[in-house]
């Protein structure tokens, strides 16, 4: 079965939670920047703000560390995709959550649609086919056979004589 839908919107949200983490992390280069520490400081002091500097690198570290993981996690549901669709699925859901939490809003909801849409979606089942063609005509013909309308007429009409 076709995934097409599914594989876009997976690499889609793994494009920008890539995205996502390269602003991250440069973001987190810039906060060790002493400069960037003063001013940033002397803002949160005029706004009142009771953070340290400390207390806002380590959590913008975790949020680095959070969408390094469900980057690495996404592109490996994305990869997985075709040959396990449920396993991928439940990936790319746990993955959304982590997006969420993350704040990766994007990214979380591409990539909640397409792991509810790979847990939906069922394969289609394979028929087995023997390969000759007199195999395949006399199922044919054994079902043909077993559809009798006057027979199932006549067992309609013991069930229920006032219908006919």
């Amino acid at each position: 079965m076709s995934r097409k839908t599914e594989k876009i919107l997976a690499w889609i949200a793994n494009g920008l939670s890539a995205l996502f983490l390269i602003i991250m992390a440069l973001s987190l280069v810039l906060f060790s920047i002493p400069e960037t520490r003063e001013q940033i400081s002397d803002v949160m002091k005029q706004q009142g703000q009771q953070l340290s500097m400390d207390q806002i690198t380590f959590q913008l570290g975790a949020v680095v560390v959070g969408v390094l993981f469900s980057t690495v996690f996404g592109i490996i549901a994305t990869l997985l995709l075709k040959k396990k669709r449920v396993l991928s699925g439940i990936l790319m859901i746990a993955v959304a959550v982590v997006g969420f939490v993350t704040s990766n809003y994007i990214a979380a909801i591409l990539w909640l649609i397409a792991g509810i849409m790979l847990l939906s979606k069922r394969d289609p089942k394979r028929q087995q086919h023997s390969g000759s063609f007199e195999d395949s005509s006399q199922a044919t013909n054994r079902a043909e056979q077993s559809f009798d309308p006057e027979r199932e007429m006549q067992e309609r009409k013991e069930k229920d004589s006032y219908i006919y």
